[in-house]
């Protein structure tokens, strides 16, 4: 995953691969969940939250910044 970070961080891979990656090993979570330890659990939950965190980071970093615009007082 730290790969494909740095891929998107250089503009080589779009954000909606780097999503689709996310929710793959989010799915794959899911299915395996059941069958993992609690501290397993909670670690892997807790890492899936952070890469979330980190994708809406650099998403939010990538869009362009809105214009500064004066509005008209009637």
């Amino acid at each position: 995953m730290d790969r494909l970070i740095a891929c998107f961080k250089k503009k080589e891979l779009p954000s909606s691969e780097l999503t689709g990656h996310y929710n793959k090993m989010k799915n794959y979570y899911l299915e395996i969940n059941y069958v993992l330890t609690s501290y397993d659990r909670q670690f892997y939950k807790e890492t899936l939250d952070k890469i979330n965190t980190t994708i809406f980071e650099l998403k939010k970093k990538a869009e362009p910044k809105k214009k500064f615009k004066f509005s008209r007082r009637d």
